[in-house]
């Protein structure tokens, strides 16, 4: 993406969907700039529909496997 706000405007789509805190400028300039920026919107529409589909596979094992866990600890 080719938009000098892009970095800013994806850390801030990020913060949105995983519902962290914002400040209301940030609310504001998110919602103005995707107004007017195309790239942007596309770039934070797909970022919401991947988020939406995480969010619906129930089936996602998230927990760590004991052999992850076994390898990891051992190489600390």
């Amino acid at each position: 993406m080719d938009c000098r706000h892009a970095l800013k405007v994806r850390e801030l789509a990020l913060e949105r969907l995983a519902g962290s805190p914002t400040t209301e400028a940030d609310e504001t300039f998110l919602a103005s700039h995707l107004a007017s920026c195309a790239p942007c919107r596309a770039e934070v529409d797909g970022m919401s529909a991947v988020w939406t589909r995480l969010g619906e596979d129930d089936g996602a094992d998230l927990s760590p496997s004991p052999v992850f866990v076994a390898r990891t600890t051992a190489a600390m």
